[in-house]
């Protein structure tokens, strides 16, 4: 177990380092992007692994010694002790196959991006990063990087020939908004569909096909020719519209949730300096349930505190205030859904 850790460790070092230098290029070869966002999936989910791992080591181990031992643990330097614990438990056949299979994929993820290694060095630059990635998250959505690259190549490509407008429909999830775009003589239109008398109809077996044709012609009687219209909708109908292909979303994952919320709780700190931060980042993680909007609330507040005891009473508060939400029936509203595998889909015309 200690050297599969100290070995996830280092992996995760070289495939962060392949994934934050391909990130800064102009890729635009198709499936270098889909090798790309494999292997970052590849690597949060490794990340995730080792902070449960490390986790739940530190929670198995005595009252005495947990100072100690959290203070003091890493991959390379696992308390004897604890790791008799651990692979003595029931569980621990299971934590084994799991960090093994992580490894494996990571190796496999590695192996197989030497060519597309190769191939971003022929790639341009993109403007000048930031050095730490918590600077640019209120700026991007994070995770979302096909989905983007989706939409910037649809806003991006020429007028098709002998068409009066292009529009997208795009099925996400999210709260209502209708925004405005104006550059030079061509307009961006991003419509919410949710929420109002169209989505509902939607929900008919029957949809209207002249109600989108109304709307859809008001649009191009009012802006000036190659202008793009996005069109976001939760309904799986809205798709017939479009006059490209669908983008579908689906929530994220629980690892990749983690990931950013150490990002933005850590900043330019090293996670790996802190296990015993980690460990109480964790289960704060865990108890926020995929909330974005709380789990920047929460990294604000905590991010230039970094004493233990400090975060272990947010902890505790976050809980109780969890409680108290489940008991108004209100848990939704403020921690979120994560758990729910809900597809949307997204769709140009």
């Amino acid at each position: 177990m200690e050297e599969r850790l100290h070995r996830l460790q280092k992996l995760l070092l070289r495939v962060r380092v392949i994934v934050e230098e391909a990130e800064e290029r102009r890729i635009a070869n198709q499936a270098m992007l889909h090798q790309l966002n494999m292997m970052r999936k590849e690597m949060y989910r490794g990340y995730y692994t080792l902070y449960s791992l490390r986790r739940r080591v530190d929670e198995k181990g005595d009252g005495k010694h947990h100072h100690q031992v959290s203070q003091s643990f890493t991959p390379s330097q696992l308390n004897s002790a604890k790791r008799v614990c651990l692979l003595g438990s029931s569980s621990g056949s299971h934590e084994h196959e799991q960090l093994q299979q992580v490894v494996s994929c990571l190796e496999t993820a590695i192996e197989d991006a030497s060519e597309m290694v190769v191939l971003l060095s022929g790639c341009p630059r993109l403007y000048r990063q930031p050095y730490s990635m918590h600077l640019i998250l209120d700026k991007c959505m994070f995770a979302r990087h096909v989905e983007m690259d989706h939409l910037v190549r649809f806003l991006l490509q020429a007028e098709v020939p002998g068409g009066s407008l292009t529009s997208e429909n795009v099925e996400v999830f999210g709260d209502a908004a209708v925004n405005t775009a104006f550059h030079g003589e061509r307009v961006l239109l991003i419509v919410e569909l949710d929420g109002d008398r169209f989505s509902r109809r939607l929900d008919n077996e029957n949809i209207e096909e002249g109600l989108w044709q109304r709307l859809y012609s008001t649009y191009i009687c009012q802006i000036p020719r190659g202008s793009k219209i996005i069109v976001t909708s939760r309904s799986d109908k809205i798709g017939s519209f479009g006059t490209t292909s669908p983008l579908r979303l689906q929530f994220i994952d629980q690892d990749v949730f983690w990931y950013f919320f150490k990002v933005r709780l850590f900043g330019s700190t090293d996670a790996d300096e802190h296990p015993k931060l980690a460990a109480i980042a964790m289960d704060m993680a865990i108890e926020l349930n995929g909330c974005f909007l709380t789990a920047n609330m929460y990294s604000e507040l905590l991010r230039s505190n970094v004493d233990a005891r400090f975060r272990s009473a947010a902890l505790t508060n976050m809980k109780q205030v969890r409680q108290k939400n489940m008991l108004g029936g209100a848990h939704q509203l403020i921690f979120g859904r994560i758990d729910q595998k809900r597809q949307y889909d997204v769709q140009p015309k």
